[in-house]
């Protein structure tokens, strides 16, 4: 396990690398040069003790031949970014406008992160309902029935009262069982993610948790870096090339399906428009092809559905969380009238002693 880039990975995640290109992109609309640029902000990580100061050193020897060969600032980059990020610096700089090229990356890291904070702010809510239930069950099962049972016999409780004895009895395999299933599911999704394709992961895609997040946030990124190329005067035959060169098996499926319509003599737009993007998505991506500004369009585009995925999500996660909302509060609910019944019971058979 390389933990120097584990660590660097860290410490230049999406916040760190907006702030950077957010930087750079100033910089160079100042007038300054991008290796200039880098090597003021790499003399302030240094200042600072950041860590990321290995990674601007590593760049600037990158861009300056170190190496045998001086790389564009994408390519010195592409070691430490995601690839569109990359690629969208460098099609900046192909395009005569390297400041462009920097905020659109922004665009990118800002679009990734928001969606990083939205997913994981709603995780934890019902990790902690379900928590919340498992915990019920354990107090319930070893706290308060094995008290219960010795004032009432088990033989006389009611059969709701019966049925959570049992579930208290087996509440720890209850919750291993869950928590494995859970993990099993976890590991299933980061197996498949990148790798699985055909008609089955499609239907995965569009129906089933967590894919269809996946999905519907990588299309998005996708649309935001197609767009940015496409303003940048890249051909879209040329993008599909450079995306599936740094893709894994899942999105090179999808580019091998665009490149396969663009051979047929299909428009950009209906190229693009492929099984990758939901329906609302595809008819507009089309529309959008049969105009000549079609980056431009794009580009609008991928703004309006990064925020209509971001809402999806949100409203994924809150069906989730209203479920596991409902779960808690019927446990609560029917452990209180349990007892009370068992209280009854034990108050009729102490009078039918007395």
């Amino acid at each position: 396990m390389d933990f120097r880039k584990i660590r660097l990975s860290l410490a230049f995640g999406p916040k760190a690398r907006s702030e950077f290109y957010d930087l750079l992109a100033n910089f160079i609309s100042d007038g300054i040069d991008t290796y200039n640029a880098i090597a003021r902000i790499h003399k302030q990580y240094v200042i600072a003790k950041r860590p990321t100061a290995e990674i601007t050193d590593e760049v600037m020897r990158a861009m300056a031949g170190q190496s045998g060969r001086a790389l564009s600032p994408g390519q010195a980059l592409s070691k430490f970014v995601p690839a569109m990020e990359a690629m969208t610096i460098d099609a900046g700089a192909d395009a005569g406008s390297p400041h462009e090229g920097f905020v659109m990356a922004k665009r990118l890291c800002d679009n990734q992160q928001e969606a990083r904070s939205v997913v994981l702010g709603e995780v934890l809510y019902p990790v902690f309902l379900l928590a919340m239930f498992f915990g019920v069950l354990i107090m319930v099962g070893h706290l308060m029935l094995p008290r219960i049972e010795t004032v009432l016999p088990r033989e006389k409780w009611t059969a709701d009262a019966r049925f959570l004895g049992w579930m208290g009895d087996h509440s720890i395999p209850i919750v291993i069982g869950v928590a494995c299933a859970v993990a099993a599911l976890v590991a299933a999704y980061f197996t498949t993610r990148e790798t699985w394709t055909g008609k089955s992961r499609q239907f995965f895609d569009e129906h089933v948790f967590p894919w269809n997040v996946t999905c519907s946030i990588n299309s998005a990124m996708l649309l935001s870096a197609v767009a940015v190329m496409l303003r940048s005067s890249v051909p879209f035959g040329a993008i599909l090339d450079k995306l599936s060169r740094t893709s894994g098996p899942w999105m090179n499926y999808h580019f091998a399906a665009m490149r396969a319509r663009l051979r047929r003599g299909l428009r950009e737009g209906d190229s693009l428009a492929g099984e990758l993007f939901d329906k609302e998505t595809r008819w507009q991506i089309q529309m959008y092809g049969e105009v000549h500004n079609f980056g431009e369009g794009i580009d609008k585009l991928s703004v309006r559905v990064a925020k209509r995925i971001l809402e999806r999500v949100k409203a994924q996660f809150a069906v989730i969380r209203f479920a596991l909302l409902i779960a808690v509060a019927f446990m609560v609910v029917w452990v209180y009238w349990t007892f009370l019944a068992l209280t009854m019971s034990i108050r009729s058979s102490a009078g039918a002693i007395g």
